[in-house]
């Protein structure tokens, strides 16, 4: 079981794991019922959650849906797939005044560098937000750089060269952001 695999104790936490799906509409996690209600487009945002042992319907918490207090046994945290609702692909998301297109390729199994993870439309609003400091003029090297999405932010942000790099599953759809976004 999952318990199993993260070593707890069964005693301190029952095995009760719950998926949830974003909903855009109201900007909520909502636990997911069935697979039916998992929604059409090819990227939808999940969490895994672990929820408090001993806890009513009324008061049950996720496990790091909020601190816990050490009363409540050891904390763990909901597993989040993305937290922000940007659509990468569409031209909305934008550097510099400029739109960034970025393709996704979905439950490939070949590994996660075919995904934009939240750490890289981070780091890309950070770099955007310090581009004189760490990014104007300079040489950039991006070591796992999956889809490609912060080293393309450097160039857009005046990096003098960047340098992208993956493992071979992910450099086609690498090339494919690069190209998109050199029209």
């Amino acid at each position: 079981s999952v318990l199993d695999a993260l070593n707890l104790d069964r005693n301190d936490y029952r095995e009760k794991m719950e998926i949830h799906v974003f909903r855009p509409t109201t900007e909520s996690f909502q636990v997911l019922s069935t697979v039916r209600d998992l929604p059409r487009s090819s990227v939808c945002r999940l969490r895994l959650v672990f929820v408090q042992p001993n806890a009513s319907e009324n008061d049950g918490r996720p496990c790091g849906s909020s601190p816990l207090s050490s009363d409540d046994g050891p904390t763990l945290l909901a597993l989040p797939w993305k937290e922000f609702a940007v659509n990468l692909s569409d031209g909305s998301f934008q550097i510099n005044n400029k739109p960034l297109r970025i393709q996704e390729v979905s439950n490939s199994g070949l590994g996660t560098g075919l995904n934009v993870w939240d750490g890289s439309v981070v780091l890309s609003k950070y770099l955007e937000a310090n581009a004189e400091k760490y990014v104007i003029g300079k040489n950039i090297l991006e070591v796992g750089a999956g889809t490609g999405l912060s080293g393309l932010a450097a160039g857009f942000l005046g990096a003098k060269r960047v340098i992208l790099t993956d493992l071979e599953y992910s450099i086609n759809n690498l090339k494919n952001n690069i190209q998109v976004n050199q029209a």
